[in-house]
């Protein structure tokens, strides 16, 4: 599964410094994932079991080759390096570093790997 929603995200706008709830966007974060008042890319803090991780969301067609995806599913989960983007009739072809050949839809976003994050030591507020 690529396009994989963690169990907790919380939405923020570096460019801005501005954190955004779900009902903030309203709707304007899919299919886009962009900050509705600058439109640069939103960086997702997500919780998910003993993860802790920053990404990005993007489409096949912004990706680029050094783009490292976070992939779930198909037996295990991980990040791997994006080595080479084709164009296919269904979508992209896209080659990972470790994992081999995916095929996605051209409108299936995907979870860009960004670093990682401590929830004690953030600006972010978990109350939200």
């Amino acid at each position: 599964m690529l396009s994989y929603r963690f169990r907790k995200e919380y939405y923020y706008c570096s460019s801005c410094d501005e954190q955004f709830t779900t009902d903030e966007l309203d709707g304007s974060v899919e299919p886009e994932w962009y900050c509705p008042k600058c439109k640069e890319n939103l960086d997702i803090f997500a919780l998910d079991k003993d993860e802790k991780l920053v990404v990005q969301r993007k489409y096949p067609e912004d990706l680029v080759v050094g783009d490292r995806i976070y992939v779930v599913g198909y037996g295990y989960h991980g990040i791997h390096k994006l080595m080479n983007k084709n164009k296919i009739k269904k979508g992209y072809a896209l080659s990972l570093l470790e994992h081999g050949r995916l095929e996605v839809a051209k409108d299936q976003w995907l979870n860009i790997h960004e670093g990682t994050w401590n929830p004690s030591n953030t600006s972010i507020d978990l109350n939200i």
